[in-house]
């Protein structure tokens, strides 16, 4: 259901993130000229969202049924995303013929994931199905070390990472695809790592009674939460935008 939830946070990003200016939609409500729906995006956070119960659900699969073999699982992700771009390519061939397929490399290099130029939006394929295929192995190095220097750790791993995307990203990183995606391994990482550490220290189970217990008697919590998404709408900065 969660991912659920993550999933519509991503439609509603890619519906209203995108500039208003290329008419794409035209805003009702505005905010210093920037458009309501245009603001609210920035306190989704879909791809971390979706890699914290990516990495949750992963470790509780570690811990109760073993996680060695991830093969099966990213071919059937790849299965149903060639399916999505035989498709996609079918109707741009059809709308633009000189761009798709294109040559060979290219429908490689997107039937892969490696450079996704017919869609940008599937850049989050590649370098996902890596964490996947390689957690088993993650799971037992974090399991040798306390949680919350693991999780310390991540944190700090992702903010250095959001750094030298937003900074060096243009110059460093996207003209060279194999050290992006390298690169974007380790930044999906460590958001996938906190998600299984949260699983390790009983977070949730043992949060569960005071969350309920503040949520139904104390105002606060939610004030502070509301207070959360305000800030996280209108103070968009670079390294809370990439680490959201």
């Amino acid at each position: 259901m969660l991912k659920g939830v993550a999933i519509l946070f991503m439609i509603f990003g890619h519906l209203f993130l995108p500039n208003w200016s290329i008419g794409l939609y035209e805003p009702l409500f505005e905010i210093g000229g920037i458009p309501v729906g245009h603001i609210l995006t920035r306190a989704t956070g879909p791809v971390t969202f979706y890699l914290l119960l990516g990495g949750y659900g992963m470790y509780y699969i570690y811990k109760n049924r073993g996680l060695k073999n991830q093969l099966p699982r990213i071919r059937n992700l790849y299965i149903n995303f060639w399916i999505v771009l035989l498709l996609f390519v079918l109707i741009g061939h059809f709308l633009s013929p000189a761009t798709y397929p294109g040559s060979f490399r290219a429908l490689l290099n997107n039937a892969t994931g490696f450079n996704t130029t017919y869609n940008g939006e599937w850049w989050f394929l590649l370098p996902y199905s890596m964490v996947v295929l390689s957690s088993y192995w993650v799971f037992k190095l974090v399991d040798r070390y306390n949680p919350l220097w693991v999780v310390v750790g991540c944190i700090f791993g992702l903010f250095a990472t959001s750094f030298v995307i937003s900074r060096f990203g243009v110059d460093y990183l996207y003209a060279y695809k194999f050290r992006y995606n390298i690169f974007l391994y380790f930044h999906l990482l460590w958001e996938f790592v906190i998600g299984a550490m949260l699983l390790k220290i009983n977070f949730f189970s043992s949060a569960k009674s005071k969350i309920q217990k503040y949520l139904t008697k104390n105002i606060y919590v939610i004030g502070a939460t509301i207070l959360l998404v305000i800030v996280r709408c209108f103070f968009d900065t670079s390294a809370v935008q990439l680490s959201m």
